[in-house]
């Protein structure tokens, strides 16, 4: 159980109601939020997630976290009226589950940003990991994490073989969501010999594609 501490929570009450800004009405306040926490389009700032230690792409408001009063008032226009960049290249949806988590801390739903920046998580297919898209349609069937985006899966995509299939996995686990995932699971590694008749990669799991990439990019 979290301790309480009377004392600090009267001076914040105290420092509250004596601040200037609170005696500002609620939608003067975002204004002013909004001209902090409001990225610059013209820079092409945005809020990056998965980047490693690029830590220059990792944006992040440190207004939002002052204290929970102003967390309350900032987070959503922070995280749902900016643009993201999440790199989930080679299926890795650990960068978007990051992000989840962060939400649900903020007590905000993915979904909301999915629908104010439809075009935020982006894949790149290569390198292909089926041990990496394996997990992304686990967590796509439990409801954790969205569908991809990137050119295999755009409205004008599915013409080859690959990105149908793919496509199509997405779509069956959808429809299975009331299935058990194990079942389901079993139903996708029965697919799974189609992808590798596209693309030879697809019977490798991660290490192993990484380590062809590599010798790939020496050669």
């Amino acid at each position: 159980m979290a301790q309480q501490f009377p004392a600090l929570e009267k001076d914040y009450t105290r420092a509250v109601a004596n601040s200037p800004l609170f005696f500002l009405s609620g939608e003067v306040r975002n204004m002013i939020w909004r001209c902090f926490l409001h990225l610059d389009d013209d820079e092409e700032e945005c809020i990056a997630y998965g980047y490693g230690d690029n830590a220059a792409r990792e944006l992040q408001a440190a207004l939002v976290f002052t204290c929970h009063l102003i967390q309350q008032e900032t987070a959503a226009i922070f995280y749902l009226e900016n643009e993201y960049d999440i790199d989930c290249t080679g299926f890795n949806s650990d960068p978007l589950v990051a992000l989840s988590q962060r939400f649900k801390t903020l007590g905000l739903a993915i979904t909301e940003m999915s629908e104010y920046d439809p075009h935020a998580v982006y894949v790149e297919v290569d390198p292909v990991s089926w041990s990496s898209l394996t997990p992304w349609l686990e967590r796509y069937h439990s409801g954790l994490v969205g569908l991809p985006i990137g050119p295999a899966f755009g409205p004008g995509s599915g013409n080859d073989t690959e990105s149908s299939v793919i496509k199509a996995m997405f779509g069956m686990v959808d429809d299975l969501r009331c299935v058990e995932w194990g079942t389901v699971q079993a139903a996708l590694e029965r697919q799974r010999p189609i992808l590798v008749g596209c693309y030879d990669k697809w019977s490798k799991e991660q290490g192993e594609c990484e380590a062809l990439s590599e010798s790939d990019g020496e050669s």
